[in-house]
Protein backbone atom coordinates (compact mmCIF):
# COMPACT_ATOMS: atom_id res chain seq x y z
CA UNK A 1 0.00 0.00 0.00
CA UNK A 2 2.85 2.14 0.61
CA UNK A 3 5.44 1.36 -2.15
CA UNK A 4 5.67 2.02 -5.76
CA UNK A 5 8.55 -0.76 -7.71
CA UNK A 6 9.50 -0.65 -10.95
CA UNK A 7 9.12 -4.42 -12.37
CA UNK A 8 11.14 -6.36 -14.99
CA UNK A 9 10.65 -9.67 -16.61
CA UNK A 10 12.70 -12.29 -18.02
CA UNK A 11 11.89 -15.13 -19.39
CA UNK A 12 14.87 -16.77 -18.16
CA UNK A 13 14.75 -19.20 -15.35
CA UNK A 14 15.46 -17.01 -11.92
CA UNK A 15 18.08 -17.48 -10.07
CA UNK A 16 19.66 -16.34 -6.65
CA UNK A 17 22.89 -15.97 -7.87
CA UNK A 18 25.70 -14.10 -5.84
CA UNK A 19 24.77 -11.11 -7.64
CA UNK A 20 21.34 -10.75 -6.07
CA UNK A 21 22.85 -12.28 -2.69
CA UNK A 22 25.61 -9.09 -3.17
CA UNK A 23 22.26 -6.87 -3.67
CA UNK A 24 20.19 -7.77 -0.82
CA UNK A 25 23.25 -7.65 1.98
CA UNK A 26 24.71 -4.39 0.80
CA UNK A 27 23.35 -1.29 -0.24
CA UNK A 28 25.17 0.47 -2.87
CA UNK A 29 24.82 3.95 -4.04
CA UNK A 30 23.19 5.08 -7.48
CA UNK A 31 21.40 1.27 -7.59
CA UNK A 32 17.87 0.49 -7.02
CA UNK A 33 17.16 -1.56 -3.67
CA UNK A 34 15.73 -5.05 -5.70
CA UNK A 35 13.78 -8.08 -4.83
CA UNK A 36 13.93 -11.45 -7.66
CA UNK A 37 11.50 -14.65 -7.18
CA UNK A 38 10.53 -16.70 -10.20
CA UNK A 39 7.07 -16.69 -11.78
CA UNK A 40 5.69 -19.62 -14.15
CA UNK A 41 9.41 -20.54 -15.30
CA UNK A 42 10.45 -17.20 -16.00
CA UNK A 43 12.42 -14.00 -13.47
CA UNK A 44 10.91 -11.44 -12.10
CA UNK A 45 12.54 -8.10 -10.70
CA UNK A 46 10.79 -5.11 -8.44
CA UNK A 47 12.92 -2.60 -8.29
CA UNK A 48 11.63 0.08 -4.90
CA UNK A 49 10.83 3.53 -6.57
CA UNK A 50 8.75 5.07 -4.32
CA UNK A 51 8.73 9.00 -4.13
CA UNK A 52 11.50 8.78 -7.43
CA UNK A 53 10.34 9.41 -11.23
CA UNK A 54 11.58 8.09 -14.21
CA UNK A 55 14.02 9.59 -17.01
CA UNK A 56 11.12 9.04 -19.86
CA UNK A 57 8.26 10.82 -17.08
CA UNK A 58 11.09 13.84 -16.49
CA UNK A 59 11.08 14.34 -20.92
CA UNK A 60 7.86 14.16 -21.01
CA UNK A 61 7.11 16.94 -18.60
CA UNK A 62 9.55 19.12 -20.21
CA UNK A 63 12.78 18.63 -23.05
CA UNK A 64 15.95 16.76 -22.16
CA UNK A 65 18.63 19.84 -21.18
CA UNK A 66 22.07 19.83 -20.88
CA UNK A 67 22.43 19.81 -16.97
CA UNK A 68 20.20 16.69 -17.10
CA UNK A 69 22.47 14.92 -19.78
CA UNK A 70 25.60 15.65 -17.80
CA UNK A 71 23.88 14.37 -14.16
CA UNK A 72 23.32 10.88 -15.85
CA UNK A 73 26.72 10.71 -17.00
CA UNK A 74 28.09 11.45 -13.83
CA UNK A 75 25.67 9.33 -11.59
CA UNK A 76 26.28 6.64 -14.42
CA UNK A 77 30.06 6.69 -14.20
CA UNK A 78 29.93 6.86 -10.36
CA UNK A 79 27.98 3.62 -9.60
CA UNK A 80 29.90 2.26 -12.05
CA UNK A 81 32.91 3.01 -9.86
CA UNK A 82 30.88 1.73 -7.01
CA UNK A 83 30.12 -1.54 -8.62
CA UNK A 84 34.11 -2.54 -8.30
CA UNK A 85 33.92 -3.63 -4.63
CA UNK A 86 30.60 -5.71 -5.35
CA UNK A 87 32.17 -8.06 -7.86
CA UNK A 88 29.14 -6.27 -10.17
CA UNK A 89 29.30 -6.05 -13.95
CA UNK A 90 28.55 -2.78 -15.52
CA UNK A 91 26.67 -5.00 -18.82
CA UNK A 92 23.66 -5.92 -15.90
CA UNK A 93 22.99 -2.21 -15.86
CA UNK A 94 19.52 -1.67 -17.33
CA UNK A 95 20.03 1.92 -18.84
CA UNK A 96 16.38 2.27 -20.55
CA UNK A 97 14.98 5.61 -19.55
CA UNK A 98 11.63 4.13 -18.23
CA UNK A 99 14.57 2.14 -15.96
CA UNK A 100 16.87 5.25 -14.83
CA UNK A 101 15.28 7.37 -11.94
CA UNK A 102 15.66 10.68 -10.35
CA UNK A 103 15.16 11.77 -7.08
CA UNK A 104 17.04 14.72 -4.85
CA UNK A 105 19.35 15.80 -7.17
CA UNK A 106 20.54 11.96 -8.19
CA UNK A 107 19.95 8.86 -10.29
CA UNK A 108 19.45 5.99 -9.41
CA UNK A 109 19.83 2.69 -11.80
CA UNK A 110 18.59 -1.16 -12.06
CA UNK A 111 20.91 -3.64 -11.54
CA UNK A 112 19.41 -6.50 -13.96
CA UNK A 113 21.28 -9.66 -13.65
CA UNK A 114 19.10 -11.44 -16.76
CA UNK A 115 20.40 -8.57 -18.98
CA UNK A 116 22.09 -9.80 -22.35
CA UNK A 117 22.07 -6.45 -24.13
CA UNK A 118 25.25 -5.41 -22.49
CA UNK A 119 26.11 -1.66 -21.22
CA UNK A 120 27.77 -0.36 -24.77
CA UNK A 121 24.79 -1.12 -27.02
CA UNK A 122 22.19 0.14 -23.95
CA UNK A 123 24.61 3.26 -23.92
CA UNK A 124 24.31 4.35 -27.61
CA UNK A 125 20.23 3.65 -27.22
CA UNK A 126 20.27 6.20 -24.44
CA UNK A 127 22.49 8.80 -26.44
CA UNK A 128 19.09 8.00 -29.23
CA UNK A 129 17.02 9.36 -26.65
CA UNK A 130 19.24 12.44 -25.63
CA UNK A 131 19.11 13.42 -29.34
CA UNK A 132 15.13 12.98 -29.55
CA UNK A 133 14.63 14.58 -26.41
CA UNK A 134 16.98 16.91 -25.93
CA UNK A 135 15.72 20.98 -25.93
CA UNK A 136 16.91 22.12 -29.34
CA UNK A 137 17.00 25.79 -28.14
CA UNK A 138 19.81 24.22 -25.63
CA UNK A 139 23.05 24.57 -27.82
CA UNK A 140 25.43 22.70 -24.89
CA UNK A 141 22.51 20.38 -24.65
CA UNK A 142 22.70 19.62 -28.49
CA UNK A 143 26.13 19.32 -28.78
CA UNK A 144 26.82 16.75 -26.18
CA UNK A 145 24.06 14.63 -27.12
CA UNK A 146 24.99 14.24 -30.78
CA UNK A 147 28.39 14.01 -29.82
CA UNK A 148 27.89 11.14 -27.68
CA UNK A 149 25.36 9.55 -30.00
CA UNK A 150 27.82 10.02 -33.32
CA UNK A 151 30.83 8.34 -31.50
CA UNK A 152 28.81 5.95 -30.06
CA UNK A 153 28.09 4.23 -33.31
CA UNK A 154 31.23 3.07 -33.70
CA UNK A 155 31.13 -0.76 -33.32
CA UNK A 156 32.81 -2.10 -29.63
CA UNK A 157 33.60 1.44 -28.49
CA UNK A 158 34.63 2.49 -25.51
CA UNK A 159 32.66 4.61 -22.97
CA UNK A 160 35.29 5.93 -21.20
CA UNK A 161 37.05 6.77 -24.18
CA UNK A 162 34.08 8.47 -25.78
CA UNK A 163 33.83 10.81 -22.78
CA UNK A 164 37.36 12.03 -22.66
CA UNK A 165 37.31 12.72 -26.45
CA UNK A 166 34.39 15.13 -26.56
CA UNK A 167 35.59 16.66 -22.82
CA UNK A 168 39.02 17.36 -25.34
CA UNK A 169 37.17 18.55 -28.30
CA UNK A 170 35.01 20.95 -26.01
CA UNK A 171 38.40 22.04 -24.50
CA UNK A 172 39.84 22.82 -27.45
CA UNK A 173 36.44 24.97 -28.86
CA UNK A 174 37.16 26.45 -25.46
CA UNK A 175 41.06 27.19 -26.29
CA UNK A 176 40.63 28.61 -29.85
CA UNK A 177 40.82 32.23 -29.88
CA UNK A 178 38.05 33.60 -32.11
CA UNK A 179 39.18 36.71 -34.09
CA UNK A 180 37.16 40.17 -33.26
CA UNK A 181 34.34 41.07 -35.68
CA UNK A 182 34.70 44.33 -37.70
CA UNK A 183 31.55 46.87 -37.87
CA UNK A 184 30.91 49.97 -39.93
CA UNK A 185 29.87 52.80 -37.72
CA UNK A 186 26.14 53.39 -37.55
CA UNK A 187 25.14 57.08 -37.36
CA UNK A 188 22.30 57.70 -34.54
CA UNK A 189 20.08 60.73 -34.63
CA UNK A 190 19.08 62.72 -31.28
CA UNK A 191 22.78 62.10 -29.95
CA UNK A 192 22.05 58.08 -29.38
CA UNK A 193 25.43 56.69 -28.19
CA UNK A 194 27.06 54.11 -29.83
CA UNK A 195 26.39 50.14 -28.05
CA UNK A 196 30.00 48.64 -27.65
CA UNK A 197 30.16 45.28 -28.70
CA UNK A 198 33.05 42.88 -28.44
CA UNK A 199 32.02 40.88 -32.05
CA UNK A 200 32.60 37.36 -29.98
CA UNK A 201 30.05 34.43 -30.38
CA UNK A 202 29.71 31.24 -28.50
CA UNK A 203 28.76 28.66 -31.38
CA UNK A 204 27.31 26.53 -28.70
CA UNK A 205 26.39 28.81 -25.97
CA UNK A 206 28.38 27.39 -23.62
CA UNK A 207 27.77 27.62 -19.59
CA UNK A 208 30.15 29.19 -17.57
CA UNK A 209 31.49 26.22 -15.94
CA UNK A 210 32.88 23.89 -18.88
CA UNK A 211 31.70 20.57 -19.11
CA UNK A 212 35.63 19.22 -18.48
CA UNK A 213 35.49 20.90 -15.14
CA UNK A 214 31.92 19.66 -14.14
CA UNK A 215 32.67 16.14 -14.53
CA UNK A 216 36.55 15.51 -15.33
CA UNK A 217 36.62 14.69 -11.36
CA UNK A 218 34.09 11.95 -11.68
CA UNK A 219 36.05 10.26 -14.27
CA UNK A 220 38.69 9.09 -12.50
CA UNK A 221 40.29 5.92 -12.84
CA UNK A 222 40.18 5.40 -16.31
CA UNK A 223 42.29 1.96 -16.78
CA UNK A 224 39.89 0.26 -14.55
CA UNK A 225 36.95 2.05 -16.30
CA UNK A 226 38.18 1.27 -19.79
CA UNK A 227 38.95 -2.72 -18.63
CA UNK A 228 35.03 -2.88 -17.54
CA UNK A 229 33.31 -1.10 -20.70
CA UNK A 230 35.99 -2.88 -23.43
CA UNK A 231 33.09 -5.01 -25.18
CA UNK A 232 30.08 -4.53 -26.45
CA UNK A 233 27.60 -7.29 -26.66
CA UNK A 234 24.96 -6.96 -29.76
CA UNK A 235 22.74 -9.19 -28.93
CA UNK A 236 18.57 -7.58 -28.82
CA UNK A 237 17.23 -6.78 -25.43
CA UNK A 238 13.83 -9.25 -25.65
CA UNK A 239 12.27 -8.69 -21.96
CA UNK A 240 9.64 -7.00 -21.37
CA UNK A 241 9.58 -4.03 -18.99
CA UNK A 242 6.47 -2.07 -17.29
CA UNK A 243 5.69 -0.43 -14.01
CA UNK A 244 3.47 -0.76 -11.59
CA UNK A 245 2.49 1.60 -8.93
CA UNK A 246 0.95 1.11 -5.32
CA UNK A 247 1.85 -2.23 -4.55
CA UNK A 248 2.46 -4.44 -1.30
CA UNK A 249 3.60 -7.92 -1.42
CA UNK A 250 3.87 -8.58 2.13
CA UNK A 251 6.50 -10.84 2.18
CA UNK A 252 10.03 -10.80 2.18
CA UNK A 253 12.31 -12.48 -0.88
Amino acid sequence: MNTSYFIVESDRYYQSDYQMKMLANNEISGLLQVKGRGVNGRSRYEYEIQGKHSLEFLAQKGPVTYEMIIAVIEDLLAVVEEMRDYLLSPNQLLLDPRGIFFEKGHYYFCYYPANEQGIAESFHELTEFFVRETDYQDRSGIYISYALHKMTMAENYQICQVIEEILENQEDDLDEEIPEEEYEEELYEYGEEEEEDNGLYDDWDLEEKPLGDMIKEKIGGWGFMKHLFGRSSREPQGEVIKEQRNVDYGKKY
